[in-house]
């Protein structure tokens, strides 16, 4: 399992020797649109329709999490510092 996870890692996103977020997010970003893009092929592809529901509700959170990240590097919507909660207080390391 960890070695597929890996090729996988490898297939769909780059590997940054970087401490600057921005760079980590647009790797992130570049994936989720991968993945977001394989799923509205499967829907091309596949009829069932459980497996449609699924995959078109996985792309709509998918695209979400894109959103995100985007309002992270634009510095905007609560999480990050706009209005509300503060980022420090959102996100902590243990």
């Amino acid at each position: 399992m960890v070695a597929a996870m890996a090729r996988l890692h490898r297939s769909i996103m780059k590997v940054i020797d970087s401490n600057d977020p921005n760079l980590h997010t647009i790797n992130i970003q570049s994936a989720l649109r991968e993945v977001m893009t394989h799923l509205e092929f499967d829907n091309i592809q596949v009829t069932e329709p459980r497996f449609l529901v699924l995959a078109e509700t996985s792309r709509e959170v998918l695209k979400g999490i894109y959103k995100a990240f985007d309002d992270y590097r634009a510095g905007c919507g609560k999480a990050w510092g706009g209005t509300g909660v503060e980022a420090s207080k959102v996100i902590t390391r243990k």
